[in-house]
């Protein structure tokens, strides 16, 4: 740590990589979103609830094996966005 720096500076460092993986999970989730509004024979939303499950399971793995809190936020976003738009283009 250098001379000049405080712990205090660190701290937004440590939280701002940790939101990042909220972020990148639910922008993970949009991706996949819009692939399956592409796939053939109307079959997207089915492939779309089983990528959400694995995704889900995916964070929770993720979690246990980080001890890391906002793993079990991102499973959770996850699973309540995922689901709630594959029930509303229903």
């Amino acid at each position: 740590m250098d001379v000049n720096q405080t712990p205090q500076e660190e701290a937004p460092k440590k939280q701002y990589s940790q939101i990042k993986i909220v972020g990148i999970n639910l922008l993970v989730l949009a991706v996949y979103g819009i692939l399956s509004k592409v796939a053939p024979h109307g079959e997207g939303w089915t492939y779309y609830a089983f990528l959400i499950a694995i995704h889900f399971l995916f964070c929770i793995c993720a979690a246990i094996y980080n001890r890391n809190w906002m793993w079990v936020l991102s499973a959770l976003l996850v699973l309540v966005i995922g689901f709630s738009t594959c029930v509303g283009s229903l």
